[in-house]
């Protein structure tokens, strides 16, 4: 029964508890899951994802003349869904930040793989 998974999974991660509490929680825990279940699923509780990527590089000029400047940058729009609203989300990375979200990016790309 729920009761008594929950009152395993206490038993076993909850070391030091109070016996009493540990039945209070076991008794409470699986009267409120069916609640919480259905609230989420009405709620639609999700994190936000990313549904579209649109990127340029932005290349300065200099007024006096035609000739590109230093200081490239990359202005990216993120697609975010959250619920049921989407919003844009700009970004404006120099050379700097580029190679700082691609270092970001490998390591959650190997901390997934030491995961899957």
């Amino acid at each position: 029964s729920l009761t008594t998974f929950v009152r395993e999974i206490l038993a076993s991660h909850a070391s030091g508890l109070d016996p009493k509490l540990v039945d209070l929680l076991s008794t409470v825990t699986p009267s409120l899951a069916s609640p919480w279940r259905e609230s989420a699923m009405q709620n639609k509780v999700s994190p936000p994802s990313l549904t579209t990527i649109d990127w340029r590089v932005s290349l300065p000029r200099s007024a006096t003349n035609s000739s590109v400047t230093s200081g490239a940058t990359l202005l990216l729009n993120l697609g975010v869904k959250d619920g049921e609203a989407e919003k844009k989300v700009p970004l404006e990375l120099d050379k700097a930040g580029v190679d700082s979200l691609l270092d970001s990016l490998k390591k959650i790309k190997d901390q997934l793989n030491k995961v899957v």
